[in-house]
């Protein structure tokens, strides 16, 4: 968990290594235990820690930058760059390989020898050993870079997700790649400009961008699962990950697939307490992050030795919302009659500083935000900070492997019923009558009717009563450009299936990576998801739906597999709660003069990309019905930290 900067030289141009040496100590936040330079020209790699004698940098090559957090081996000889013992390699990494332990005995095995206890020095032995097929090998979350002084190529890769970020952009011929776009800041020849059509689609329906674009013009973003290879100008990119191509494994028993599943998750959160600090957990009360906690609780159970990673007793940061329907209080405080842990609590709704959140959410984001939810994640990862924990593990991603929510209930009906799956199909409705209060006539009718034909009904209806408007034609100043989503080859042979590669490619997963990497990395927090183990992910996307979805009940395996460890009340609870925040509560109260400004045209920064009239009409249409929840609350969200964003860079 890291900050890197690599400064990939095609030109001959003089580059100042005190330029360097300042884009990267403006990603000190990302790494401050420690710091290191490096330039691998002509001559090999030539390491220094500050810029005082180093003259400019004239010849090709590329120039390199880290900002480190000490997680394994905490002394200095863990720092970056690293460079391979024949001068050979040059390497950057931020992220973590939590199975280095495991890749470590292999290289042994192999003839190599270690002088450190830090998995960079085993991610570099890895690509002197297998190249850029070490990546398939890595289990973690990274974004490297490589220089390979005898072929003079620069190989830069990025995690299966894209957990790690990885930016970057052209100037000039040269290459500049970097963990955040702040270190961009601190370079005189590059002027940030918004990407129009990534922050458009962001306020038509809140997505992230996805694959290389990203909220700022002309820089993108290496694509999740795969590396790009630069070599004498040229650019190629290969994918070594794509959850596209993943077919169902054959048909297993209930009991024989849960025990699978609990014994990878268990696995996937033995190798997450790994290292030199202390281990906390994120605590929301849902099903996903108490199965995580009692995996913790069943890794020391067999291995007690790893409890100096937890101390005395495990701590863990929960979100309080009382009186509020999303509210959980309940099953944390029944999860800690039955698990013996620690839990420090905030109380979002009774902060009084949520303009200022808000602005340094923005600036850390670097982009806007769709839900109020990620100042609650903030002011978590401030408590985490405060704390003797300094890595934490969290519960995302269940709800997108196992098919948690609601939405997909309907999906998974329509599915059985076109397989001609009846028996399967009746149980879906009298479960979705029974646990979430579905009318049977209406999904029976919605699920027999070709999609088509469904979408257009349903947009027609809406329509009639004003609900659908085109807020491209109204509110964008610029048209809206289709950007291809949910059109990008998913194999499967179901709507359900379709649906959750989406979630972890194009909607959901995304978002919450983006917020789990620059919120935790704000506050110097490590932040790991057992969830998005890649084997976790190959397994969910093998099993058949009906192990997902069962009679109604979303998660229907992972609540098998978790059923003997937690208490009914988290098990038997197949409501979806959202991990949200209380947007109305704020809107209404500390941001209401902020989200009044939107309407000045003078004042917001929104007006060189929206309509005034539209644009206040949002507003007002908030504010006219007391402060809803519903749609009006989220699109008025959506305005703000848009605004709020960019206030912060432009």
């Amino acid at each position: 968990m890291c900050g890197l900067i690599a400064y990939y030289k095609a030109s001959e141009r003089p580059l100042d290594p005190q330029l360097i040496e300042d884009m990267t100590h403006a990603l000190a936040h990302r790494g401050p235990d420690d710091y290191g330079f490096c330039f691998a020209g002509d001559n090999g790699p030539v390491l220094w820690r500050n810029a005082h004698n180093t003259p400019p940098l004239r010849e090709r090559g590329v120039a390199m930058g880290h900002r480190r957090i000490s997680i394994f081996d905490l002394s200095t000889a863990g720092r970056q760059p690293f460079v391979s013992a024949d001068k050979r390699y040059a390497i950057l990494f931020n992220g973590e390989i939590y199975n280095y332990v495991e890749l470590r005995e292999e290289l042994v095995q192999r003839g190599h020898r270690f002088s450190t206890d830090c998995d960079t020095e085993v991610l570099l032995a890895a690509y002197q050993d297998w190249g850029p097929d070490c990546f398939n090998r890595l289990n973690g979350v990274f974004g490297i870079v490589v220089w390979d002084h005898q072929t003079k190529e620069l190989v830069v890769a990025r995690d299966r997700l894209g957990e790690k970020p990885m930016l970057y952009t052209c100037l000039d011929g040269d290459w500049i790649f970097t963990s955040e776009v702040k270190a961009l800041l601190k370079h005189p020849g590059i002027a940030l400009r918004p990407n129009e059509q990534s922050l458009l689609q962001f306020l038509a329906n809140g997505w992230s961008p996805i694959g290389e674009e990203c909220y700022f013009a002309d820089i993108k973003a290496v694509e999740p699962g795969t590396y790009l290879t630069l070599s004498n100008g040229s650019v190629t990119k290969t994918r070594f990950w794509d959850i596209a191509t993943m077919d169902k494994r054959s048909p297993r028993s209930d009991a024989a697939a849960a025990e699978e599943l609990d014994e990878l998750l268990t696995d996937a959160v033995r190798i997450r307490l790994r290292g030199d600090l202390r281990v906390g957990a994120m605590l929301s009360g849902g099903l996903d992050s108490t199965s995580v906690i009692s995996s913790i609780g069943t890794v020391l159970e067999s291995r007690p030795s790893d409890g100096r990673m937890i101390g005395d007793r495990l701590q863990a940061f929960t979100a309080s919302f009382p009186g509020m329907p999303i509210d959980e209080t309940d099953k944390v405080e029944e999860l800690c009659r039955s698990i013996d842990i620690a839990v420090h609590k905030i109380f979002p709704s009774e902060q009084s500083n949520v303009e200022e959140r808000l602005n340094a959410v923005a600036f850390s984001m670097e982009g806007p935000f769709w839900n109020p939810a990620i100042l609650v994640n903030d002011s978590l990862m401030k408590l985490v900070s405060g704390s003797d924990a300094q890595i934490v593990l969290d519960g995302l991603g269940g709800d997108e492997l196992f098919a948690g929510y609601g939405r997909h209930l309907p999906l998974a009906l329509r599915d059985s019923l076109h397989g001609l799956r009846f028996g399967e199909a009746m149980g879906n409705l009298t479960g979705m009558k029974r646990w979430h209060g579905c009318s049977v006539p209406k999904e029976l009718v919605r699920a027999m009717l070709p999609r088509r034909w469904h979408d257009g009904l349903q947009g027609s209806l809406e329509a009639l009563r004003g609900e659908r408007k085109s807020p491209d034609a109204e509110l964008f100043r610029s048209p809206l450009r289709d950007q291809g989503r949910g059109r990008a080859g998913f194999g499967g042979s179901s709507e359900l299936d379709r649906a959750l590669r989406s979630d972890l490619v194009e909607s959901n997963v995304p978002r919450w990576l983006e917020m789990g990497d620059r919120i935790s990395m704000a506050h110097t927090v490590v932040s790991r998801s057992p969830f998005f183990d890649h084997r976790l992910i190959e397994f969910a996307f093998g099993l058949d739906n009906g192990l997902k979805i069962r009679k109604g009940k979303t998660k229907h395996l992972l609540r098998e597999a978790k059923r003997r460890q937690l208490p009914p009340i988290i098990v038997n609870d197949f409501r979806k709660l959202p991990f949200s925040g209380p947007g109305s509560i704020w809107l209404n109260g500390p941001l209401k003069s902020l989200a009044l400004s939107l309407k000045d045209e003078k004042a917001s920064r929104l007006a060189a990309f929206l309509h005034p009239k539209p644009l206040g009409a949002i507003v007002d249409d908030f504010f006219a019905n007391s402060g809803a929840q519903g749609g009006a609350m989220w699109r008025l969200w959506r305005l703000l930290s848009a605004e709020a964003w960019l206030r912060a860079y432009f």
